[in-house]
C-alpha cells in the first residue's frame, strides 16, 4: 500500500524533498531567534547598522537559500514556500515565531 501524499501550496505532490525545504525554513526562523551574546541572531540581518550592535551585516537568508537551491528544484520551493507564508503572516500584522511555524507546517513537514 502506498502512501498518500498531501499536496503543496501551488499543487504540485509534497515529495520528501520539498518537506525537506520547509524544514530548512523553520530552522532558519529558529536559528534567527536564538541568541548571541545578548542579541538575537536576527539582529544581525538588519540593514542599518544601529540595529546589529557592531556586528556586521549577515545575509542569513540568502546563504540558506543557495544551501536548499542545492538540493534541488524541490527543496528551494518548499524552503521559498514557508518563507513566503512567514512574509505573508507579517505583513498581515501577525508577528510568527518558529514555535508557531513549527505547528502551521507539522502536517506538512511530517508528511
Amino acid at each position: 500500500m502506498s502512501a498518500i501524499r498531501k499536496p503543496s501550496p501551488d499543487g504540485r505532490t509534497m515529495t520528501p524533498a520539498f518537506r525537506q525545504g520547509m524544514k530548512m525554513a523553520v530552522q532558519l526562523l529558529k536559528d534567527m531567534e536564538e541568541l548571541d551574546g545578548d542579541y538575537l541572531i536576527a539582529d544581525r540581518c538588519q540593514l542599518e547598522s544601529k540595529y546589529r550592535n557592531g556586528k556586521p551585516f549577515d545575509d542569513l537568508m540568502l546563504r540558506r537559500l543557495h544551501a536548499a537551491r542545492q538540493q534541488g528544484q524541490d527543496v528551494e520551493a518548499g524552503f521559498c514556500a514557508v518563507v513566503s507564508h512567514i512574509l505573508a503572516l507579517n505583513a498581515g500584522g501577525c508577528g510568527v515565531r518558529a514555535g508557531e511555524m513549527v505547528n502551521v507546517t507539522r502536517w506538512a513537514i511530517t508528511g
